[in-house]
Order: structure tokens, then C-alpha cells, then sequence
């Protein structure tokens, strides 16, 4: 239509140049030098408004590095997957745009508090009026019920490396729903509750009382209100609660049903508990009330959401969304700097060609509630596993307990050159930290001997010391592991890889890529060696980053193996459990500080440091803010309030 338009218009000035009238073949010379003037006047309009046009104006489209794992919002537990269910599903309260420590209502009308005395018994007690007129995606209305079932299949689903310790915590009193079973029913290990996969008979009783006497009592309805009821007082629940929080997340009770998740009976839940991705009823599915209708998703290319036009607020401004999967970076920019997309992930060591480009915008320096890690498993499985070579110490492998001599963790910890990874890597989008938390955190501890820094001596020191010496006369040789297109990731990995060889030409260490998804893969099976990921954290407290990084059965620190485990279970846990349950803030503050000197003293894992964040975008998106709880990273933002302009 456009092209036609400029030929007609091209046909036009032809005819009036040679004196002719498109209609009678001929005009008087008087009206020609008017005629031409009033012509290229609306060529010209007409030109730019062409060149000036908003591409896909209905539509948001973002270039992303990395693909999902999950559509199930108690399942899920990655940053680019919670960006799907962010939009699709909806909790009961949601942070002000400006805060991490107050919230307004969302599906609830009211957020609890003392003064409107929703919060009650010393904190023990959290009640929550229903929204009525809020609609699913597929017509059906939201019902306290909806509520109830959502939050008590999230608990019974307590899928292994999962999100949903952040409710059981405080209505159960446990991080693991089968820490409280094997408790309870007093066995040596959960699994030796089950034979070729089926329960015992002889525990079939307990376990249905398992459901009736903890999980069924932890959340109530009276009329239109849902009440909580925790097992202590625990000072983030509002934050577990609210939204980017996927573990509490509502569902569809009647439509999750009929889609064969949990039955919503205490008969037989344990067969919904921790499934695999694929064995998850919903795991491809979604019915949630949010902004965002899914429509589809291809594995490893896009993902496509529109406009939910029932959406109990306001429509959103813009009618689809569109997330197209690209690690490559190139490619990637390229489709950005056309037009093609609208918003881009761009990974630290790329961020200075996003500067000073017409119509690009880039917003950074932002302070994030994410750290970079380096991670040692102190237990690697061996099965069927060929990062670890040979599995001996003999130069063409390491054993599976490798990283579990402090002297070898300690050595990798002197050799990373952290000021150069976020001078250099990161463009200075880092800052330095000493822990397992970020610098604006209750307990975090500043003091100059905690920070590690690289040192070669020290480092070949500590290998030599290392598994009695017989280390660095016999070298190793292992696999490292980094996201496939983290470019900073995978530069921390060849850090290491090309420090271990200064130090030692018998050090030979593998960069190897993986994508995310076969990376969280990996890491659940325990095959991982040494690694690099990111780690947003959940919610606003220390108890957030130890529980998930340092607490024996947490989210990443249990993925370090049984060894770890062991040495966990004697000096963390005890502390991390004495934490949350202190209600002074400067008691508290002792004893996460102390956690902080463990995870030194120990080496626990490599803390490369907090990242800073930034957002790039087109000049003609509107309506993005920042908030330290949405990443931004795999993250985009709020597409909510996003619109073009």
C-alpha cells in the first residue's frame, strides 16, 4: 500500500512536470509552479510520517537471551520464567512502585497490618478480604476457594531446588515439606516411605494426617476473607506473599482440576509432590487473572502473550507481547537497532555499544537485589557424568568430592580477579561484596579482611596444600560450567581456566555452555562441577539470601552435594534458624553477620559481586519503571504499564 502510494504520487509530479493533467492531459502554465509547490508540500508530509511510524505499535517485542522452563507458577523458579507468570497470574498484594518494604492490594482489598487489625495474635495471625468481580482468563470468576486451593497445592507440590520453602516456613515451621514428613512419621529419609515408586500401606494413614493436621490448618476461609495462620512470627510473610513471589501465585481451582493437577483431598497428595518439569499437570498450561492472556510458547524461540480484555483493572495499553528467544548477541542487536524489537537483553560486557545510539535509550546504574556467583559442588554425581574425566585425581579428571578440601575452594577464591571481571567484563555495572548478600542488607559485612582478592601466591599456596600435596604434582582436569550467551558468565569461566594454567600448566580446566534450562538441569542432578549463575533474591531480608545460599536443604546451597550438607547442617543451620526467629533487628543483625564470616572463613562459593542493573529500550516505550525486586536481566519489567509513543 505504501509503495503504491509513493508511485502514485511520483506519477503525479511526472505529468504536472511535463505540463500534463493526469484526468484532461493538459494544464495551463500559470497553475503549474502552484500545483508542483502544493504536491511536494504532501509528499513530503507524507514521507516523513512513513519514516516516522512506530513499528508493530500494538505490540511490545523483546529480544531475550535465555528461554523458560516452566509455565506452572508453583513449579517455576527462574528469572525468565516468573517474567511469563508476572503478567499471566496475579497475587494477593503487590510492592508500591517505590518501595521493597510497603505494598497496596492486589487480588485483596486490604494489605493486613496491625492498625486495620488484619494482623492478629502477636503476629500470628494474617487475614485477607477477597476482590469480588475478578475474572480468570477462561470467564471464570475468582473465588476465595481459588485462594485456599492455590496455596495449599503450592505447599503439598514443594518441588526439590523449588520456591515454595518461602510459604512453608512460616505456616509449617519447615523449609521442606518432607523434612516435616520423615518428623513426623519418624523414618530415616523420605524416600524410604515409597517401593518401585508407590507408599508403604503401613504409612498411608500418616501421611493423609500429615495433610490434616499441618497443611489443611495453615490457610482458611471465612466468607470472603482468606486467613493465615504461621507457625511463628516471621517479619517477611507480606513479602512471601506478594507478587514476583511464583510460589503464591492464584490458580484456578475448578480449572487445575480438570486439568489433572492436585485433587484438593488429603488422599494421595503425595503423588503430586515434587514432580519434574514434564510430569507437572500444568507444566505448558495457564489460566491466572493478570494483564496477560498466554498464547503460546515454542521452546528455545518465543514466547507470545495478549491483552487479557477482562482484566478487573484497566485493559493494558498495549494488546500483545512478544518474547523472542535469541542467544546469539549479534543477532540479537541486529534486530534491536532495526526496529524489529522494542526491548533488549543485553549482558554486562556488551552494555557500552547500547550508549549514544539515536533512538536507543539505556538507563543503568541501578541498584539490583542480585548477586554473581561461582559455585562449588562439594559432592558431584558421578553417573554418567564426563566433566569429571577420569573421577581421579590423576591429571586427566578430579574425584567427586574435589571441592570439598577447604584448600582447594580457598585457592580458587585467591585466584578470580574480581576488580578486572567488573572493571573490564561488567563495564563497572558491579560493585564488590564480601557474602552471600548484597551491600544494603541487614548483616552485611564491610570490613576489608572479608573481601577476598586475587593473590597467586596465596592461591598456590592453597593448591599446594591441597589434597596433601598431591594436587599440584598431579594436576586435574574438569569441566566448567556458564549459561550459553552470558558473555560475563562465561568469561568468569575463563578466568579461571586461564589463571588455574599460569599457576600450573597441569591445571586444565574446560569452559563448557550450556542453556539455562540444561543447566538447572544439571545442577538438580548434582553433575555440576563448578559453575557460575546469578541469584536474584526472593524477598528483601537476610533470611532470603542464607536460607536459599547457604542453608543446608536450601534452594542452591543444596545442590553442593552431602558434604556440604553435613557441614551445614552443624554450623549453619542452627543460626539461620535462630535468626528469623529474633525480632529485634540489631540481635538479627549479629547473627548474619557471623553467617557472612562463615561463608568466608569456609569458602563456601565464590561471590563475585552485587550487579548493578540497567534497562535499554527503544525511545518510543513508554511507561517502564524500575523496581529493585523485578530483575533486570531476563526480566523486561512491567509490560503492564509499558505503551509505545
Amino acid at each position: 500500500m505504501i509503495k503504491f502510494k509513493r508511485l502514485y504520487l511520483f506519477k503525479i509530479l511526472k505529468y504536472y512536470w511535463l505540463g500534463l493533467s493526469p484526468e484532461r492531459g493538459k494544464m495551463r502554465n500559470k497553475n503549474l509552479f502552484f500545483l508542483l509547490v502544493l504536491i511536494i508540500i504532501v509528499f513530503l508530509i507524507f514521507t516523513v510520517s512513513i519514516s516516522g511510524q512506530i513499528p508493530n505499535p500494538d505490540s511490545i517485542i523483546y529480544a531475550s537471551l535465555g528461554g523458560i522452563e516452566s509455565l506452572d507458577p508453583h513449579w517455576l523458579y527462574d528469572e525468565a520464567s516468573m517474567q511469563i507468570t508476572h503478567h499471566v497470574y496475579e497475587n494477593l498484594i503487590k510492592y508500591k512502585k517505590d518501595s521493597i518494604s510497603e505494598f497496596e492490594p492486589l487480588l485483596a482489598t486490604q494489605v493486613p497490618s496491625i492498625e486495620n487489625n488484619l494482623i492478629q495474635d502477636n503476629g500470628l495471625t494474617y487475614i485477607f478480604p477477597i476482590r469480588e468481580n475478578v475474572f480468570f482468563h477462561n470467564g471464570n470468576k475468582l473465588t476465595p476457594d481459588d485462594i485456599l486451593y492455590s496455596f495449599r497445592r503450592s505447599m503439598i507440590l514443594d518441588r526439590v531446588g523449588g520456591p515454595t520453602w518461602m510459604i512453608l516456613e512460616p505456616l509449617l515451621g519447615v523449609s521442606s515439606l518432607e523434612d516435616l514428613v520423615v518428623k513426623e512419621i519418624d523414618v530415616q529419609s523420605y524416600e524410604d516411605l515409597f517401593e518401585n515408586g508407590e507408599i508403604k500401606n503401613q504409612y498411608k494413614e500418616s501421611m493423609v494426617k500429615i495433610y490434616t493436621k499441618y497443611i489443611e490448618p495453615a490457610v482458611t476461609i471465612e466468607e470472603d476473607k482468606v486467613i493465615f495462620h504461621l507457625k511463628s512470627p516471621y517479619s517477611p510473610f507480606l513479602s512471601v506473599i506478594a507478587q514476583n513471589a511464583s510460589c503464591s501465585a492464584i490458580i484456578d481451582k475448578e480449572w487445575a482440576l480438570r486439568n489433572g493437577a492436585w485433587n484438593d483431598s488429603a488422599n494421595e497428595w503425595w503423588n503430586y509432590h515434587d514432580p519434574t518439569a514434564n510430569d507437572d499437570e500444568i507444566f505448558n498450561l495457564t489460566n491466572g487473572t493478570g494483564p496477560f492472556k498466554f498464547q503460546k510458547w515454542i521452546p528455545g524461540e518465543m514466547i507470545q502473550l495478549s491483552s487479557f480484555d477482562s482484566y478487573w483493572r484497566e485493559p493494558a495499553r498495549i494488546d500483545n507481547i512478544l518474547i523472542k528467544i535469541i542467544p546469539e548477541w549479534i543477532t540479537r542487536k541486529l534486530i534491536f537497532l532495526n526496529g524489529e524489537a522494542d526491548l533488549i537483553e543485553v549482558l554486562p560486557n556488551f552494555i557500552n555499544e547500547m550508549r549514544d545510539i539515536e533512538g536507543v535509550r539505556l538507563i543503568d546504574h541501578l541498584p539490583t537485589q542480585a548477586i554473581n556467583i561461582m559455585h562449588f559442588n562439594w559432592n558431584i554425581n558421578p553417573e554418567g557424568n564426563h566433566a569429571i574425566g577420569s573421577g581421579q585425581l590423576d591429571g586427566q579428571g578430579i574425584p567427586t568430592d574435589f571441592f570439598n578440601d577447604i584448600h582447594v575452594r580457598k585457592a580458587f577464591s585467591y585466584l578470580f580477579p574480581y576488580n578486572t571481571f567488573i572493571e573490564k567484563t561488567l563495564q563497572e555495572q558491579g560493585m564488590r561484596i564480601s557474602g552471600p548478600m548484597t551491600r544494603d542488607t541487614m548483616g552485611y559485612l564491610d570490613e576489608p579482611d572479608f573481601y577476598y582478592q586475587q593473590d597467586l601466591i596465596k592461591s598456590a599456596e592453597e593448591f599446594k596444600k591441597a589434597w596433601d600435596g598431591v594436587l599440584w604434582e598431579k594436576g586435574f582436569s574438569f569441566d566448567i560450567y556458564y549459561t550459553t550467551g552470558a558473555e560475563h558468565a562465561k568469561t568468569a569461566c575463563e578466568m579461571i581456566a586461564d589463571f588455574s594454567k599460569i599457576l600450573n600448566p597441569k591445571f586444565q580446566i574446560n569452559p563448557v555452555g550450556v542453556s539455562f534450562p540444561t543447566l538447572l538441569k544439571e545442577l538438580y542432578s548434582g553433575r555440576l562441577t563448578m559453575y557460575n549463575t546469578g541469584w536474584q533474591v526472593d524477598f528483601p531480608d537476610p533470611h532470603a539470601w542464607m536460607s536459599s545460599l547457604l542453608l543446608s536443604n536450601g534452594t542452591v546451597a543444596a545442590s553442593y552435594g552431602m558434604n556440604y550438607q553435613d557441614f551445614a547442617q552443624q554450623v549453619i543451620d542452627p543460626l539461620i534458624e535462630k535468626g528469623i526467629g529474633i525480632v529485634v533487628p540489631s540481635e538479627r543483625e549479629i547473627i548474619y553477620q557471623e553467617l557472612m564470616k562463615i561463608s568466608h572463613e569456609h569458602a563456601i562459593a565464590l561471590y563475585l559481586c552485587q550487579h548493578q542493573g540497567y534497562h535499554v529500550e527503544r525511545d518510543w516505550i513508554e511507561g517502564w519503571y524500575y523496581h529493585p525486586l523485578i530483575p533486570v536481566g531476563a526480566f523486561a519489567g512491567d509490560f503492564y504499564e509499558m505503551y509505545k509513543k
